[in-house]
């Protein structure tokens, strides 16, 4: 069953159509709340959560349009609330944790050890240097970059103008580039 006739079949009221979305997008799910909540329970919440509403929202589903992107918007929109609800600290060593676990999932598993390092280290800075900006930040981030969609579409899941998009979007990526920049050794 693809994501099209599984769509058709919860509108239908086949609550086991849900269960064929969830194997196939709960991966790339969690890992795009991850990187906008920085905590993975939250992640773990937010993906729950973004399923939920996506078969309360069966029956409003363009068939014209296709599943993923639709429900990786629900995914980023529910993080981004919980992140914003959560204002709990954590610890340096936790943070880190879920970064480093974070960035292991994000190595391509084809390099040899020399390159697999260098990658996982500047997963790691990346994945570093975004849990310092604000959940709305790091939102049009992973639409932008990692589910690629446009300044419009960005508009259109979160809800905002497209020069509000384009605003975060500039104040993210000038905050990534001093912050990776900083961490870049001098070339002497």
């Amino acid at each position: 069953m693809d994501d099209l006739e599984a769509m058709a079949a919860l509108r239908n009221g086949d609550v086991d159509a849900l269960d064929v979305l969830v194997a196939r997008h709960q991966p790339k799910a969690l890992r795009v709340a991850y990187v906008v909540t920085q905590d993975r329970s939250l992640a773990e919440d937010a993906v729950q959560d973004a399923f939920i509403r996506a078969y309360r929202s069966a029956a409003t589903f363009d068939s014209t349009r296709a599943v993923e992107p639709w429900l990786m918007r629900i995914v980023v929109n529910r993080a981004v609330d919980i992140a914003k609800r959560s204002r709990r600290e954590r610890s340096l060593d936790e943070a880190t944790e879920g970064v480093i676990e974070l960035a292991a999932r994000l190595r391509d598993p084809s390099p040899g050890p020399p390159e697999a390092a260098e990658a996982s280290e500047t997963n790691a800075e990346i994945l570093a240097a975004m849990r310092l900006l604000s959940p709305a930040e790091r939102a049009v981030v992973v639409q932008r970059y990692y589910l690629e969609l446009s300044d419009k579409e960005i508009a259109f899941a979160t809800d905002r103008a497209v020069g509000t998009v384009k605003h975060l979007m500039f104040r993210a990526r000038r905050k990534l580039r001093i912050l990776l920049t900083r961490r870049v050794p001098e070339q002497g």
